[in-house]
């Protein structure tokens, strides 16, 4: 899957900056929002709760697209399409610490309510669009 993502554009991926996922909402919608994510060279990982719309969407329809940004030029960017291939229980919060640390600088994320159950959504990419 490493080889789907071009060199010109990989630098993308090591970047701590919120790609906006799309998934397909229950009227067959597009439905857009920024995600934080890890990628290890063959998965993208995100973390949600399962109270949000997208892991909706995701459980009822894997399909979904990601678009990266280049923050120094908006003309750069990549579009990841893929599906959610695997959505598992983040018991330990273990991604979203590692998470809110690359983002935020944290070792521990403690914002979400009590109670609230987070999932980690492993994403094979299927195809690649680039723009420079």
């Amino acid at each position: 899957m490493a080889d789907l993502i071009p060199t010109s554009h990989a630098d993308l991926l090591d970047l701590a900056i919120a790609p906006t996922m799309a998934t397909i909402g229950p009227t067959g919608g597009p439905h857009c929002t920024p995600v934080w994510f890890s990628w290890d060279g063959t998965t993208i990982r995100i973390s949600l709760t399962t109270q949000r719309q997208k892991y909706r969407n995701l459980v009822a329809n894997p399909a979904l697209a990601l678009a990266f940004v280049d923050p120094d030029n908006m003309y750069r960017s990549m579009e990841v399409r893929g599906a959610a291939s695997a959505i598992e229980t983040d018991v330990d919060n273990s991604l979203l610490n590692t998470l809110a640390h690359r983002y935020m600088g944290i070792d521990e994320y403690t914002f979400d309510a009590e109670g609230t159950e987070r999932v980690v959504v492993s994403i094979t990419p299927t195809h690649v669009t680039t723009w420079e």
